[in-house]
């Protein structure tokens, strides 16, 4: 009898770390030293129904952004300064997106939603990463 609930014990504890590990939030990284950053949202069915944002710092700091409803062909480039990418970093860090890394919702009962993905790329070449097909974090 002791045994028996020695053993329930244990799971019961298992059970608790489990759920406690599952559901504390994840700490707040701060957003800062951004080398490339991709966003992209799908809103429909149509091959142009895509809108697309990727910032490369690798060596000078360019934005590329594909309008929802343009083909790929019209994407358009435009020099940014390391302040603009700073101002991205200060949004960033309001919405506290360094949370989502890892998110990976999806409704599998949606058939023609809406969907999104995110790759931050630092300097250090550590990354914050999420995606979603109608589940956002």
């Amino acid at each position: 009898m002791k045994k028996t609930i020695g053993i329930i014990l244990v799971i019961i504890i298992l059970v608790l770390g489990i759920i406690v590990f599952i559901f504390t939030d994840k700490p707040v990284k701060e957003i800062k030293n951004v080398k490339s950053f991709n966003y992209h949202t799908v809103n429909g069915m149509s091959i142009y129904d895509t809108t697309r944002y990727e910032i490369d710092c690798s060596s000078r700091c360019i934005l590329k952004v594909k309008p929802n409803g343009v083909p790929d062909d019209d994407e358009q480039e435009i020099m940014i300064t390391k302040s603009e990418v700073k101002e991205l970093e200060d949004i960033l860090n309001k919405y506290n997106v360094s949370k989502w890394d890892g998110f990976n919702g999806n409704d599998m009962n949606v058939l023609d939603g809406s969907s999104f993905g995110i790759i931050i790329t630092f300097d250090d070449d550590s990354t914050i990463s999420a995606s979603g097909y109608m589940k956002w974090p």
